[in-house]
């Protein structure tokens, strides 16, 4: 009981990830779950892992990064239809690795797909009452062809799959 502790808990539970309290010529290496700013994670191979292996603070981040990508594309003096463009092929495009490279819940989709959808009505200016298929069905279906977050979140794990399958 009286030896110093080689390592110190991240959480005060009896299962936690711990800090070896690794130091090199006298200066401590940084652990994960002594960062300085933000959640306790790290990225690998473009991937964040969080201290416990969750994925709450991944959410957090996708969908303030998301918030502020809108906002950004809002504040501009552009016409709807240019923002929706902007936000159709270049926002989603930044989201696509994300949802790609993470196992997220389906709820935390469908919630980016209500802020995306909400903004495309916005800027196309849809009535209430429009289907809103219009604007994710093909040109030749009479669309719009926006990308539907869902359905862009389905195909990038299928592809994930086969990338680690073959």
């Amino acid at each position: 009981k009286g030896e110093k502790s080689c390592y110190k808990k991240v959480l005060h539970t009896q299962y936690s990830s711990f800090d070896p309290l690794l130091n090199i010529k006298g200066h401590q290496l940084q652990f994960i779950g002594s960062l300085p700013k933000g959640p306790p994670m790290f990225k690998y191979l473009g991937c964040f892992i969080q201290y416990d292996l969750g994925t709450n603070h991944i959410v957090e981040q996708l969908q303030s990064r998301f918030v502020r990508w809108f906002k950004l594309v809002d504040e501009t003096l552009l016409p709807g239809p240019q923002k929706a463009w902007i936000a159709n092929r270049y926002v989603c495009m930044k989201v696509a690795w994300i949802l790609m490279v993470h196992s997220l819940p389906l709820g935390a989709i469908n919630k980016l797909h209500r802020l995306l959808h909400a903004h495309y009505r916005k800027w196309i200016g849809l009535a209430k009452c429009m289907e809103p298929s219009v604007l994710y069905r093909s040109r030749e279906n009479f669309g719009l062809n926006f990308i539907d977050l869902r359905l862009s979140h389905h195909d990038l794990q299928i592809s994930k799959c086969h990338i680690l399958e073959y």
